[in-house]
């Protein structure tokens, strides 16, 4: 799992909630480099290593399944479509080396007892106790987007009931809502 340590406050990155934009903010701001941990499963890579501070980002799954599979395309050149993503998400992986697979959770990356725990959908406010904490104000700028539409086009029922029962731990979690579609009070 890569993360940053930066004066003993360490930033977990969970692919695709804007990992790449803190990495590198923290990479110019304080010349540091990430580190990779040997132990390429999140659940047992960090959780148990004591560190002064962490920190981490979590997405809307539905929101992050989206940008996942948009990734997806991009990486590997394919035409995949979303539909079709979505109903075989734990069969794709990418390859040996990534730390990570399509369907993991979010939660298990995150340490017990992480010290920050920031929202995506909130990050330009969030990343403000970030800024404090580190005495750097400088903006963090998005890069390694994915490109689509709002994530909410995307989805059928059959699709959105998917992504909830694949990532109900991370629903739970972290206080996302499982509104149906046609709802419009969804987080």
């Amino acid at each position: 799992m890569p993360s940053t340590e930066v004066n003993g406050l360490v930033f977990i990155h969970i692919p695709k909630t804007a990992g790449c934009s803190i990495t590198k903010w923290l990479t110019t701001h304080f010349n540091t480099k990430p580190t990779l941990s040997k132990c390429m499963h999140p659940s047992t890579s960090m959780i148990n290593i004591p560190f002064d501070e962490t920190f981490a980002v979590v997405r809307n799954p539905w929101d992050r399944t989206v940008s996942l599979w948009a990734f997806w395309n991009k990486i590997k050149k394919t035409n995949v479509s979303f539909d079709e993503f979505v109903r075989n998400i734990r069969d794709y992986k990418f390859n040996e080396r990534l730390w990570f697979t399509l369907d993991q959770p979010q939660k298990v990356w995150i340490p017990n007892g992480v010290t920050y725990l920031l929202k995506f959908e909130t990050l330009e406010e969030d990343f403000k106790v970030i800024q404090e904490k580190l005495g750097c104000f400088e903006p963090l700028s998005h890069i390694n987007s994915s490109e689509h539409d709002d994530y909410k086009t995307y989805y059928i029922k059959e699709t959105w009931d998917i992504v909830a029962d694949v990532f109900k731990d991370d629903i739970e979690e972290f206080g996302y809502t499982n509104h149906h579609l046609t709802d419009d009070s969804k987080n």
